[in-house]
């Protein structure tokens, strides 16, 4: 797998890099520049891949972290806590299954978390392609919402 080429930061024609300009002035020849044809720039000066890898590391992390309290129900494993063990990654999604699991099966209700938690991660994904500002607070309602989930999610574990 090939790397991606270096992104030249955008330039003037002067060749004063304009990464995180902010006012339509060149500051080194004084000449207008079109600020939608500088586009946004990535925080921290990373890449596009790396800003990918950024946001989905965040955003799993804020998302699944809350129930690693799952990886703590050590040995000798019973059926029930194995249950619990393969259902960790749909965890966030917890709360809107539970109706579902009166009408249909336990493995199609684990389908179901699976894949609802990868469509909420792309959802997620999708929204703080926006800039830090939207990761951090999505991040944080993410966090937020998930701490709770997990909470009722043990409350019921332990029931």
């Amino acid at each position: 797998m090939q790397a991606d080429p270096p992104i030249a930061p955008p330039s003037c024609p002067c060749g004063y890099a304009l990464t995180g300009l902010t006012s339509r002035r060149c500051p080194e020849c004084g000449a207008t520049v079109d600020l939608n044809a500088v586009g946004p720039t990535l925080p921290f000066g990373f890449t596009p891949r790396r800003w990918f890898l950024f946001r989905f590391a965040a955003l799993a992390s804020a998302l699944v972290g809350p129930s690693a309290w799952i990886v703590t129900l050590g040995p000798p494993w019973q059926s029930h806590q194995l249950y619990w063990l393969l259902m960790a990654p749909g965890l966030p999604l917890l709360i809107l299954t539970i109706p579902l699991r009166r009408v249909v099966s336990d493995s199609i209700t684990l389908v179901a978390m699976y894949v609802g938690t990868i469509l909420l991660l792309m959802i997620l994904m999708r929204i703080t392609r926006r800039g830090l500002r939207w990761l951090i607070i999505v991040a944080l309602v993410v966090l937020a919402l998930s701490s709770l989930n997990s909470f009722i999610a043990h409350a019921l574990y332990a029931a």
